[in-house]
């Protein structure tokens, strides 16, 4: 007896579990035709008469295509079919609902009245279950006829009581991306910009899924599903963001401390910063802790991006130098930094040399390469002092004046070294040049110059 009496509870929780099962996943299938407009004068404007039609087509359609207890085909399949029998449509279409009517227009050509026809059948008792009159000015009054015509065909569709609550899509803050929106797994509308913005009515008291899927990798960056009451209104928007790393700072000394910014806040060397905004331009700012800004770079994250960013304290690579006085009345050179505290440089310069007895007079250039070692500070610093050692060569122009002005062979090598003391773009320049050729071996020489 127990178990004829288990079998019977089971029977019937199968039976109930199939029912329900069952009822929730067979949809309405639903299937709205255009308007037909083969009454309508030929005096109306086409213009006119399509978007009308359209209106009303895609008011229905869009609403209907998101009830979760409904299923529609597509559009083009829709637009696309031809038969003038009702019937004939919804056995193709396989169809349970068939929504379809006439549209006519009235009265002045330019501001004609809209007059729309609306039948709702039953595929399977082939005859209408639902039929009304619709009329309204082209103008904004067409809006509120939409408004009634959904509401009834829900109303009579489906017999249930239309009640409705409010999506907003607004406050999008995107840059370079494009998305789409999705409404129950159906496709809704492209997000391009943060300027976009939509309002959709939705069935009240039925569950509702949205997607936003980012179109560069697919990744779904929105997922929310809810259920609202009758007039709630929910909002819907998204902040594109990204991550960004922060390397150990590069070329930096032993022991140097830096205070590091991003966008005004304090970070630090190894940080994992997320949800940088990708429709803002962001700084990072390394400075001593004088708060001098020795690196500074700007730039934009992409949705979703993990970015990195090694800030570089080494500085300028290269640099260029013109100077006065010292060995030659003037000259011009490059430094190449290898490091803050190591740099080699190359250079020439002028002098012009006189016999005063025989009144001639010739161009002396020279060509230094020099390497040398910021022993205070560093290229970076305001204020550092360096030595350098170098050689070159000089040479007179014209060559075959040189005679009267030297003993010694035109083409000369030398060899120098320095101290430099550099305050900002300023230096001074004090060295001894031996020349192991000339009359005069040896001899000091001060310079002063600007770095650039």
């Amino acid at each position: 007896m127990k178990m004829r009496k288990n079998i019977f509870l089971f029977l019937i929780m199968f039976f109930f579990v199939t029912f329900k099962v069952g009822y929730s996943q067979n949809k309405t299938r639903v299937l709205v035709l255009p308007l037909d407009t083969t009454e309508i004068g030929s005096e109306y404007h086409k213009t006119q008469i399509e978007n009308i039609r359209n209106l009303e087509f895609n008011s229905l359609y869009n609403f209907i295509r998101l009830l979760p207890f409904a299923e529609i085909p597509s559009e083009l399949d829709i637009r696309t079919a031809e038969s003038a029998n009702i019937d004939e449509i919804a056995s193709k279409f396989d169809a349970d609902i068939v929504i379809y009517g006439k549209l006519n227009f009235s009265g002045n050509t330019e501001t004609p009245q809209a007059e729309l026809l609306l039948k709702i059948r039953s595929a399977k008792k082939q005859k209408d279950i639902f039929v009304k009159k619709y009329k309204s000015a082209i103008d904004l009054d067409i809006f509120d006829a939409m408004d009634r015509i959904v509401n009834d065909t829900i109303s009579a569709a489906f017999k249930i009581i239309p009640r409705f609550a409010v999506v907003n899509f607004n406050g999008f803050k995107i840059l370079g991306d494009s998305y789409s929106l999705y409404a129950n797994n159906k496709i809704i509308s492209k997000i391009t910009n943060s300027d976009f913005e939509l309002s959709m009515k939705i069935l009240a008291g039925q569950k509702y899924n949205f997607m936003i899927i980012r179109d560069r990798d697919k990744s779904i960056v929105v997922n929310r599903s809810f259920t609202l009451k009758e007039h709630e209104v929910t909002n819907i928007s998204y902040t594109a963001t990204g991550t960004l790393k922060i390397n150990p700072v590069a070329g930096k000394e032993a022991g140097e401390k830096y205070n590091i910014l991003l966008d005004g806040e304090r970070v630090k060397e190894g940080d994992e910063i997320s949800n940088l905004t990708s429709h803002d331009e962001h700084t990072i700012i390394v400075s001593s802790l004088l708060n001098k800004i020795i690196y500074k770079k700007s730039f934009n994250i992409k949705d979703g991006e993990f970015k990195t960013i090694t800030p570089d304290v080494s500085g300028k690579k290269l640099y260029f130098r013109f100077y006065a006085l010292g060995s030659s009345f003037g000259g011009a050179g490059i430094d190449l930094a290898l490091s803050p505290k190591f740099f080699i440089g190359l250079d020439g310069g002028y002098a012009l040399a006189t016999h005063t007895n025989i009144n001639v007079s010739v161009s002396v250039v020279s060509v230094y390469i020099d390497t040398g070692y910021y022993f205070l500070g560093n290229k970076n610093k305001d204020f550092n002092i360096s030595a350098a050692i170098g050689g070159g060569v000089y040479f007179a122009l014209p060559a075959d004046r040189w005679h009267f002005i030297s003993s010694t062979q035109n083409l000369s090598p030398v060899t120098r070294l320095y101290i430099q003391a550099g305050w900002k773009l300023f230096y001074l320049r004090s060295g001894l040049v031996a020349d192991f050729i000339s009359d005069i071996n040896y001899g000091p020489y001060l310079s002063l110059g600007i770095k650039l």
